[in-house]
This record gives C-alpha cells, sequence and structure tokens, in this order.
C-alpha cells in the first residue's frame, strides 16, 4: 500500500497551512460540476457586439483586452456598510468571478478570530481565489467580547452563544444575507459559513441559531459543545 506523507513533517508546515489545505477540499467538495467547454469559453455579455474591427492582431488584442476586464471587474472587492441597531458594521465582498449558473451563485461568509480582521483573513485564507464561482463575504467583528487574551473585550470579536450581546452578530448575518441576495444572483439553497477560533464559535452558533439557512460548515479550532448538540444536521468539517 502507498503511504501518503504526512504534511506536519513538512518544514513549511503550519496550522494556518492545514487549516488552508483543508478549506480547498472542503470548497472542492461543494463545487458544482464543472461547466461545459461551451459556458468555460463563452463571450461575457457585457463584451458582445463591442468589437467592431474584423480581422487581424488589433482585434484579438481588443478581444482578449475585453476579456480580462470583465474578469478584473468581476473579481474586485467592495465594501459593504450596514447599521445593526445602531452601530456600523462591514463586511468586503468579493462578487463571483465566474458566471452564476443554474439557480444561482454559492455564497461563503467567513469568520475571523478574535482580535482579526476581514481584510487580513480574506488575504490569508483567499476563498474568492479558490473558489471564484463564488459570492465571498469576509465579515469584520468589532470589540464587546472577552477573549482568553482579552479579558477587557476591547479587541474584535464574535458573540459565542445566541443570546450574548443582543444577538448582534446574529443580527448582522442576517443582514448580510439579505443584502447579498438582493445585489447579486446567488442560490439560497448554498450558503456556506467557515470561521477560525473565535469566528469559528461564531459558526457553530449560526449552526445553532440560523442552520435552516446554512448548507455546509466549516469550523476551526471553534469549540460547539453543547451548543450544536440538538443543531440540524449539516455537511460540517471541524477541526480542533
Amino acid at each position: 500500500m502507498k503511504r501518503t506523507a504526512d504534511i506536519r513533517k513538512s518544514p513549511n508546515f503550519s496550522g494556518a497551512n492545514l487549516f488552508l489545505s483543508s478549506v480547498t477540499n472542503f470548497r472542492i467538495a461543494q463545487k458544482d460540476p464543472s461547466p461545459t467547454r461551451s459556458q468555460e469559453h463563452s463571450t461575457p455579455a457585457s463584451c458582445t457586439g463591442a468589437i467592431s474591427i474584423r480581422g487581424g492582431p488589433r482585434s484579438v488584442v481588443l478581444i482578449g483586452l475585453c476579456f480580462v476586464l470583465t474578469a478584473f471587474s468581476a473579481g474586485q472587492s467592495r465594501m459593504e456598510t450596514f447599521t445593526i441597531e445602531g452601530m456600523e458594521r462591514q463586511g468586503i465582498v468579493y462578487p463571483n468571478a465566474k458566471p452564476a449558473t443554474g439557480a444561482g451563485a454559492p455564497v461563503v461568509f467567513v469568520f475571523h478570530g478574535h482580535g482579526g480582521t476581514a481584510q487580513n483573513v480574506a488575504r490569508r485564507l483567499r476563498i474568492h481565489e479558490l473558489w471564484s464561482e463564488a459570492v465571498v463575504v469576509y465579515l469584520q467583528g468589532v470589540p464587546g467580547v472577552r477573549g482568553i487574551t482579552d479579558p477587557e473585550g476591547k479587541r474584535n470579536g464574535w458573540q459565542k452563544s445566541p443570546g450574548e450581546v443582543g444577538d448582534r452578530d446574529l443580527k448582522f448575518f442576517d443582514a448580510a444575507v439579505e443584502r447579498v441576495q438582493k445585489k447579486y444572483k446567488t442560490d439560497p439553497n448554498r450558503i456556506y459559513v467557515l470561521g477560525h477560533s473565535n469566528g469559528g464559535r461564531f459558526v457553530n452558533a449560526l449552526w445553532n441559531s440560523r442552520g435552516d439557512k446554512l448548507a455546509g460548515i466549516c469550523s476551526a479550532a471553534g469549540p460547539g459543545g453543547r451548543l450544536i448538540e440538538m443543531a440540524a444536521p449539516k455537511p460540517v468539517f471541524i477541526m480542533s
């Protein structure tokens, strides 16, 4: 039997690398079947009829430029601002870089750990690059929840259980889901959540309170315990 190399013995191994590898596998498992060749190479609607030069190298350059600009525009991040009971909240949205098919694009909500930021987790995990068919939303936590190294709750974080801090983060998630569904063509049956540490704990709180909205869950270093004991059965990947 062929032995699989233990990546933990690699000189470049880290917990973050393992988490990223696991997220990649989770993303692959949730993807739609690969598009057909005609879908992969079809001309974007915004470019149709935009080229008036026929034949020659100039037309090739213009067509190529049109494709590049369309892809670039589709994958650009956008900052979304929400007001939740008088508090301003923010999230970074990466629209799907590939056209949505069928019922719409899947949506992935990503939650950073305690003291983290949406910008850093987007740069580190790059879910929007790994799953370009999806609309990926990196939400920003705020102070107010105590952490192991933050007993006064001065750093960014997420509520750990339903009912805590007035359910401010559950309400934020609800508003973000509603905004994304209004602005983009998304599939309401393909909403995924992913979080690390305190963000992973909040993902478990979402599983407990919003499980009916979720298609799949990925929680890393986010304890669930009794919080998820009675949660609705869902495809889930949990890393301790």
